[in-house]
């Protein structure tokens, strides 16, 4: 029992980092869209705004996952 609680706090860290990692990559990706379409114009900035909005949807599908492990820890305890 005492292992699982320390997996699933563990799988928690990870997804925590993850999704700041993501958040962080999200916000390169929209200032480079930010700089191709606006500063230096090609038609690859909207690849890059694209990119950046799976980017933030996938930070906040992990964010659901956090919630749901926080909630399995709590129950636990």
């Amino acid at each position: 029992m005492e292992k699982k609680m320390r997996d699933l706090e563990n799988q928690l860290i990870d997804y925590k980092r993850f999704v700041s990692a993501l958040l962080i990559l999200s916000s390169y990706l929209y200032m480079g869209g930010i700089i191709k379409t606006y500063l230096q114009p090609t038609s690859h900035g909207g690849i890059l705004f694209l990119l950046s909005l799976i980017s933030v949807s996938a930070g906040i599908w992990f964010i659901g996952k956090g919630k749901g492990i926080q909630d399995k820890i709590s129950q636990e305890r």
